[in-house]
C-alpha cells in the first residue's frame, strides 16, 4: 500500500513497510550516538599514538616510520652478517 503525504508543498510517497516506528528511530539514534562516541575515542587514540611516534622515533607520518623501520631492518641484517662472519673467523683462527 502506498501512502502519500505533503510536506512543505512537496508530495512524498512511500510504502507502508518503509515507515519506521518511533522506537525504530530511537534505536537508530542510539546506534548513531554510539558510533559517534566510538569515532571520537578512536580519533583520540590515533592522536596519542601519533604523538608517541613523534616523541619516540621522530616521525610525524606512518610513511616516515615505515621508512625508518626498513632502514633499521637493513642495519640489523648487516650487523648480524658481520657477527656471523666474525664468529666464523674466530672459529677458523682458533680451530673451534
Amino acid at each position: 500500500m502506498t501512502i502519500g503525504k505533503s510536506i512543505g508543498g512537496v508530495n512524498i510517497k512511500y510504502k507502508e513497510q518503509d515507515v519506521m516506528t518511533e522506537q525504530d528511530l530511537l534505536n537508530l539514534k542510539k546506534d548513531i550516538d554510539e558510533a559517534k562516541k566510538e569515532i571520537l575515542q578512536l580519533e583520540g587514540q590515533k592522536k596519542a599514538l601519533m604523538t608517541q611516534l613523534k616523541e619516540d622515533w621522530d616521525c610525524i607520518t606512518l610513511e616516515q616510520a615505515e621508512k625508518k623501520l626498513k632502514g633499521m631492518q637493513r642495519k640489523l641484517t648487516t650487523f648480524n652478517e658481520e657477527i656471523e662472519q666474525g664468529l666464523e673467523e674466530i672459529e677458523e683462527k682458533y680451530a673451534l
